[in-house]
């Protein structure tokens, strides 16, 4: 059987989980999910990428990337083929000009630098069958709420409690324009994406 090839479904906070994330991935062509608990800076990483903001300056990923791009390297695909003790194990596969380098990686990074590339993430049919679920287990209401953007507001105290309260509809395209700056200033990227979308979503309507 061909590996089935995934795509990023949903982050969001557990509150049961301190300084962790939710990491979703689902079947490109079912309603298959499976999940991972991530850490907070992969979690930011990953946030940022699905609601295309860019930092000003570079992270780690973006340093690996640049390197690839100066040696005419570039990522084929993320590979999860296997899973063991509860811990997923993956390849990054590298195309190097001549051949193909395997990179043994965390499951995280490899959503990262995956997303950074828009390189493919595949997983084994033996693994997915072993760890996945149907989308329909999953409360939906509960799900829609906390897509990309959810987090416990009492873990995620700010200066401003009332910036983090403010309806962001009710708000001007200059006021976000600088909360936005505000928050990836700040290296708050949750709510940084919150305000992209909101961006986003008026771009559409504008356009409509």
């Amino acid at each position: 059987m061909e590996d089935i090839e995934l795509e990023v479904a949903n982050i969001h906070y557990p509150r049961a989980q301190n300084d962790a994330f939710n990491l979703v991935l689902k079947d490109k062509a079912s309603e298959r999910l499976l999940t991972v608990l991530i850490g907070l800076n992969e979690a930011k990483c990953i946030i940022m990428e699905v609601n295309h903001i860019k930092m000003k300056r570079p992270f780690v990923y973006d340093v690996l990337l640049q390197l690839c791009h100066r040696m005419n390297f570039h990522i084929q695909k993320v590979l999860i083929d296997d899973f063991r003790e509860g811990i997923f194990y993956v390849h990054i596969f590298i195309h190097t000009g001549q051949d193909i380098v395997k990179l043994d990686s965390r499951l995280s990074d490899a959503v990262v630098l995956a997303l950074k590339s828009d390189a493919p993430i595949f997983i084994t049919p033996a693994v997915f069958n072993n760890v996945s679920f149907d989308m329909q287990q999953m409360d939906e209401e509960e799900d829609a709420q906390e897509f990309l953007y959810a987090q416990d507001s009492s873990d995620n105290e700010q200066d401003e409690p009332s910036q983090q309260e403010l309806d962001l509809s009710s708000v001007s395209d200059e006021q976000l324009q600088e909360l936005l700056d505000d928050a990836l200033a700040t290296e708050d990227y949750e709510r940084a994406a919150e305000i992209d979308a909101e961006l986003n979503k008026r771009n559409e309507h504008g356009r409509e």
